[in-house]
């Protein structure tokens, strides 16, 4: 709960003042300093139009996908949403030890943003098929999603210690709103033009039907990818403290 628990000094110490000086704080002044924070929100809008739209459809349409347009079973269906898990734990795992090798932050984001928009690019124009090549566009998608949390980083290492949980919460919300906000979307557009072909109750959905889904899934990734061009360079340290 504190840093002092496990032997730490306690934030008031870092700031060069006793202890007891440290005021208590509502939570709701740390979520203020965190949202006033203008270099907080590109992570934000990198979750949620990169990670967001990834989870998005590999909770949802994924499996349909390839169930109503390759004529996949579930189960063969289901392991190709196996590897965009795999690819996110492996893209989350190893983008940090990347980025601290490189003592940058930024370029990590711009170039899992560039390549998730190629990705869902590649899903839309290309002739892939279930098989190697779907195998990798998926796997591409999974660690882009994955090398996105760069911007957790960005997030505590722009703000003062003492807002920088709260700095992490609002970057990691715009993840969690992002698959809430692409589901449905996704399912929207394929509605717009849905010729109305129904077996035992349940709605067929064509390729065409399934491109227009892809489609907006590349624009919110566009988005992300816009959004990392401005996150903030903290080059691995807390600028908050250089100023």
């Amino acid at each position: 709960n504190r840093p002092e628990d496990v032997g730490l000094p306690a934030m008031a110490t870092l700031q060069g003042r006793p202890a007891s000086t440290l005021p208590e704080r509502h939570w709701s002044r740390e979520l203020y300093g965190a949202l006033s924070n203008p270099h907080v929100w590109p992570g934000f809008v990198l979750m949620f139009g990169i990670t967001g739209t990834v989870l998005a459809f590999v909770g949802l349409w994924c499996v349909p996908l390839l169930q109503d347009v390759f004529g996949l079973s579930r189960t063969a269906a289901a392991n190709y949403s196996t590897v965009i898990l795999l690819g996110s734990a492996v893209g989350s795992l190893f983008g940090g030890s990347i980025s601290d090798r490189l003592g940058r932050r930024k370029p990590l984001g711009v170039v899992c943003g560039a390549l998730a928009v190629s990705a869902w690019l590649s899903l839309i124009f290309l002739p892939w098929r279930p098989g190697w090549s779907a195998y990798l566009l998926f796997s591409l998608l999974g660690l882009c999603a994955g090398g996105s949390t760069v911007a957790y980083a960005v997030a505590k290492e722009v703000a003062p210690p003492l807002f920088a949980g709260m700095a992490i919460s609002v970057v990691n919300t715009g993840l969690f709103l992002g698959a809430a906000v692409a589901q449905p979307l996704f399912g929207w557009a394929m509605d717009w033009a849905w010729q109305g072909e129904v077996q035992e109750g349940l709605r067929i959905y064509t390729w065409g039907d399934y491109q227009r889904g892809l489609i907006l899934s590349a624009g919110l990734a566009t988005l992300g990818l816009a959004a990392s061009l401005v996150l903030k360079e903290t080059r691995c340290r807390n600028i908050y403290w250089m100023k």
